[in-house]
């Protein structure tokens, strides 16, 4: 695995699930991990979930932190104004890196046109139909368009 590897972190959640998926900077899904969501009762944990989770894909990749460049979080547009900061706060206590959150539904769409993009990449064994990972990719693609170097 090569250290210049860029990864990018997309997290989807819902009240209904939370998705952690690794993607490289072409759209390769490296790794994905689910469990039950953690909004709105169980916030104060969901640092220390997301934490666990990629620390548990790192492993079955074999990808170093140093690989890491952003997580992209997507949430439910309203909590986003009383969660944003308090989630920011307990990724980056934990995480070195960018951390940038996002309404799902945005993301939903800028994932849908990246997995377009990439659809032949993607492991021929996930069944898309049952797996949703419009949000994760979004939230990716907002890690990437967010630690990208600007022009001017």
């Amino acid at each position: 695995m090569s250290l210049s590897m860029r990864i990018f972190v997309g997290v989807d959640c819902d009240e209904k699930r939370l998705a952690v998926g690794l993607v490289g900077s072409q759209g390769v899904l490296r790794g994905l991990s689910t469990t039950g969501s953690l909004l709105p009762d169980r916030l104060d944990t969901l640092g220390s979930c997301l934490n666990g989770m990629i620390r548990g894909l790192r492993g079955e990749t074999n990808l170093r932190m140093k690989n890491f460049c952003g997580i992209g979080i997507g949430i439910p547009g309203r909590y986003l104004p009383e969660l944003r900061d308090e989630i920011e706060k307990q990724v980056r206590q934990l995480l070195d890196i960018g951390v940038y959150i996002e309404d799902r539904d945005t993301l939903a769409a800028k994932g849908t046109l990246w997995l377009k993009d990439v659809a032949d990449m993607l492991d021929p064994r996930l069944d898309l139909r049952k797996l949703d990972l419009r949000v994760v990719y979004g939230a990716a693609k907002l890690a990437v368009d967010s630690t990208r170097p600007k022009n001017g």
